[in-house]
């Protein structure tokens, strides 16, 4: 469609990425994954703009990736290693689907990550010094942490994982599954 005035800022500042429906078409989820979020929006009201289309807008939040493990040392080796720094990683789902047994409604999230771009049109990261994760891609806002000092957490883009969240009462998501590091373990066993 055709956005114009505080829509099109709106719709730029989420940048949308892909829409699923709920099987019983009263709800839309649009996801943001740039901006790590999802828009629920009541079908049945977009008939009448202006009242109560957009449900709600939710953060996916992220995932403790050194309570877990990750690959993300640049040392050559495909192995999933635990961490001693802290390192959070935006879930920033690339693809949603919704499925639902007719009691309980399930949003699937492929948790791949990607990071917005600057005025220049060049990924917006940093790459870290420290000496465990040195060179790794990392958030510029929020890369070191709230206040940029030792102790804060670094922040990735993307949980590289699937998760499983209920929807079924509407509103914000609750994580009922997330796979951690299950896809990169198999990887770097098939693929060292």
């Amino acid at each position: 469609g055709v956005y114009g005035g505080s829509d099109a800022a709106l719709a730029y500042q989420l940048e949308p990425s892909h829409v699923a429906i709920t099987p019983d078409e009263s709800r839309a989820y649009v996801n943001c994954q740039v901006n790590n979020a999802v828009v629920e929006i009541n079908l049945d009201n977009v008939i009448t703009p202006g009242t109560g289309v957009i449900a709600g807008v939710y953060g996916y939040g992220t995932r403790d990736m050194s309570a877990t493990g990750f690959d993300g040392k640049d040392d050559g080796s495909a192995t999933v290693e635990t961490s001693t720094e802290d390192v959070l990683a935006w879930y920033q789902p690339g693809d949603i689907e919704i499925i639902s047994d007719g009691i309980t409604t399930l949003l699937l999230t492929a948790n791949e990550g990607r990071p917005s771009v600057d005025g220049s049109g060049a990924d917006d990261v940093i790459a870290s010094t420290s000496a465990e994760f040195n060179g790794l891609l990392i958030d510029s806002e929020y890369g070191f942490g709230a206040t940029g000092s030792a102790g804060d957490p670094s922040y990735v883009y993307g949980a590289r994982s699937f998760s499983v969240w209920d929807i079924t009462a509407g509103g914000a998501p609750s994580l009922v599954y997330d796979s951690g590091p299950i896809i990169e373990s198999t990887l770097a066993t098939l693929m060292p």
